[in-house]
């Protein structure tokens, strides 16, 4: 649901309430009051309420979108000049674009609150106030959302899949709300044909209800369902019954795979839900990019960006300990262990301190996935970022060069003295980022590494 923007559905919810609520109380209370709940409950809760849906439509768009672009840019895919400007825009202005649809919000607010309540004065002066009145304009609200509001955002929406299911939820209320339309029509013309009906329009269920009905639907699939999903994923109950059941069903399926291969010889990569095999897929880069595929609909693509300019990082600390300093920092750590195994080697390994060169490589990474507010600032704890924070805060004092935020940069003998002389206090690893790396792996495998091995799953089952 966070995905899905919480305020947004909270939003929703006050509208539902608000309208429920004036609706359903308009019976309790004589012509004049009741009128007036009805009016204004359309007014403010309906309108609320569909509004919701417009911004969680343009969050979907603009965060799609701004994904698919921080791809595209961390890759050097974009070649215009125009689209990376726009991209860069959108960057450094997020939070204020995705606060427009509120500030709109708040402006038709204002603005039928200054339309309607001199009118309703005066109608209250005249005691000439009809509940059909109210009922009219839910009926050109309803209308206006089936026929106009939902196919455009449908349309607006064509192109953005999202893994939360919000143009799903759109799809559904436009369909459900025809039948509660029609009813809600039909039940406004019969009243107004019949005379005793409108002496006593409080002794039955108004019209208004059949919307109430719908809106509560809507409610139930748009925050309920939600909230209990939520719940019965964290019960111990279901996880452990989550857990066999995917044990069960991975084996089945590699026992498939493996009776089912034309070329024994080689290898195939059967994905598991277990860290060690994401590990590995993060490795492949066929499989990469279908991960990263499913985290721009998820919204999450900094993360696999994150991981993938890691791997290459690696790559070229493997590549480049060939200086003095490193080789001998490694044979030192290796010939001080007397049994040394793979792990031992690997943290070793980490822990070897970067050329000097490599340095520019390390402060564009920080910069970009994990100084707060960087472009692609990925979700990591407070901690892990204030260790990388305070390594790289005390690497800036003796290189300035390295920090893209110094406007100007002196150098000076006893900035080289303090460099020469500062030894081990400005040393690089990749150890560094290990926490950075360790809570980002367990960000895709609880996001969108699920996903990717169900999608593997019902390929491979509908292949074989």
């Amino acid at each position: 649901m966070k995905q899905r923007s919480l305020l947004a559905i909270s939003m929703g919810a006050a509208g539902h309430l608000v309208f429920s609520t004036a609706i359903l109380l308009s019976e309790a209370f004589d012509r004049i009051v009741g009128c007036q709940m009805v009016l204004w409950g359309v007014l403010i809760g309906f309108y609320t309420w569909m509004y919701a849906f417009c911004i969680r439509a343009f969050r979907l768009r603009f965060l799609f979108e701004l994904n698919q672009m921080s791809v595209q840019h961390a890759r050097y895919d974009i070649q215009d000049k125009s689209k990376y400007n726009r991209y860069l825009s959108k960057q450094r202005n997020k939070g204020f674009i995705l606060t427009i649809p509120y500030a709109i919000y708040a402006f038709t607010i204002c603005i039928i609150f200054i339309v309607t309540i001199p009118s309703e004065m005066m109608s209250l002066a005249r005691d000439d106030c009809y509940l059909q009145w109210g009922i009219a304009l839910l009926i050109s609200y309803f209308a206006l959302f089936i026929g106009i509001l939902a196919p455009f955002l449908l349309w607006y929406l064509r192109n953005c899949p999202d893994a939360h299911g919000i143009r799903t939820e759109i799809w559904i209320n436009a369909v459900i709300a025809i039948p509660f339309f029609v009813l809600l029509v039909v039940w406004y013309g019969f009243e107004q044909t019949s005379k005793p009906l409108r002496i006593y329009p409080y002794k039955l269920i108004g019209p208004g209800n059949w919307a109430v009905c719908f809106t509560a639907i809507s409610h139930i699939a748009s925050v309920v369902i939600p909230l209990f999903e939520f719940y019965f994923a964290d019960s111990n109950c279901v996880t452990k019954a989550r857990k066999l059941y995917n044990r069960r069903r991975l084996s089945v399926q590699q026992s498939l795979v493996e009776s089912n291969l034309d070329f024994a010889y080689e290898p195939v990569f059967i994905p598991e839900l277990s860290v060690r095999s994401l590990e590995y897929a993060l490795t492949q880069p066929s499989i990469l990019d279908q991960l990263q595929d499913l985290a721009i609909r998820d919204f999450s693509s900094e993360n696999i960006l994150f991981y993938e300019n890691y791997l290459q990082l690696f790559r070229k600390c493997k590549h480049n300990f060939t200086d003095d300093h490193s080789i001998q920092h490694w044979l030192k750590r290796l010939s001080s262990s007397t049994a040394p195994n793979e792990n031992l080697e690997a943290n070793e390994f980490l822990k070897t301190p970067i050329p000097i060169k490599l340095y520019p490589d390390f402060s564009l990474f920080y910069e970009t996935f994990i100084r707060e507010d960087a472009s692609n600032q990925v979700n990591i704890s407070h901690r892990a970022r204030h260790m990388i924070d305070k390594t790289f805060t005390h690497l800036y004092r003796h290189h300035p060069e390295l920090n893209p935020t110094a406007s100007i940069i002196i150098r000076t003998t006893q900035d080289n003295d303090d460099l020469d002389c500062s030894g081990n206090l400005t040393e690089l690893s990749l150890s560094i980022f290990e926490a950075a790396r360790n809570e980002v792996l367990w960000n895709i495998f609880n996001s969108v590494y699920p996903e990717f091995v169900d999608m593997y799953r019902i390929q491979n089952k509908s292949a074989l």
